[in-house]
C-alpha cells in the first residue's frame, strides 16, 4: 500500500466532512467501518488490500487538516489570485488545504511529492482547468513558505528549487 491511497482516502474523508461539518468522531469511525469491511468505493474498484495502520492514518490526517483548517486556508489564501475560498470549489479547497498540511506539518513527505499527489488528485476528481491553478497557488506556497518547509525536513532550500515539480508549479499560470 502506498501512502497516495492513504493520501486519496484522506482526502475523500476530507471532502465529506465538508458536507457534513459536525460529528467528526462518528464519521471517522464510520469510515473505518466501511474500510475494515472493504466496503469504500476505491477499495472495491482498485482491490485494495489496506490494513488496520493505513486505515487510521487516513483518519489520523483527515481530522489534523479538518483540526487546521482556517489555519491552512489562510495560507494559501493571498494566493488565490482573482478567487476567493467561498468561490473555490469544494474539492479544490480539501486538495489545496490537503496539500498545505502536507508541505508544513509532514517533514516525511518531499515536496515534490506533495505538488505532484496534489496534481494527481486534481486530475482525478476535478476539472482540468483547476490543475494549473492549484499547481500555481501551490507553488506560490512553497515560495512564500520556503524557510519553513526546508527546516521542517531539514534541507537545504536548493534541494525543493532545484526540483522539476517547483520550478512547474511556479511558472504556471495562476
Amino acid at each position: 500500500m502506498s501512502l497516495r491511497y492513504v493520501r486519496e482516502m484522506s482526502f475523500q474523508l476530507l471532502y465529506q466532512f465538508e458536507f457534513q461539518s459536525d460529528h467528526i468522531e462518528a464519521q471517522s469511525a464510520a469510515f473505518l467501518d466501511l474500510a475494515q469491511a472493504g466496503e469504500l468505493a476505491m477499495q472495491q474498484l482498485y482491490d485494495i488490500k489496506w490494513d488496520v495502520a493505513e486505515q487510521a492514518e487516513s483518519v489520523r490526517i483527515a481530522q489534523a487538516v479538518n483540526a487546521k483548517k482556517q489555519e491552512l486556508d489562510a495560507v494559501y489564501e493571498p494566493h488565490l489570485i482573482g478567487w476567493k475560498i467561498s468561490r473555490l470549489p469544494k474539492i479544490d479547497k480539501v486538495i489545496l488545504r490537503l496539500a498545505v498540511y502536507e508541505l508544513l506539518y509532514r517533514r516525511e513527505v518531499p515536496v515534490s511529492v506533495v505538488l505532484n499527489e496534489a496534481v494527481e488528485l486534481i486530475k482525478s476528481y476535478s476539472d482540468l482547468k483547476s490543475k494549473a491553478y492549484v499547481n500555481a497557488v501551490l507553488g506560490n506556497v512553497v515560495k512564500a513558505n520556503i524557510k519553513k518547509i526546508a527546516q521542517l525536513r531539514a534541507i537545504p532550500e536548493e534541494e525543493i528549487t532545484n526540483t522539476l515539480s517547483y520550478k512547474y508549479a511556479e511558472n504556471e499560470e495562476a
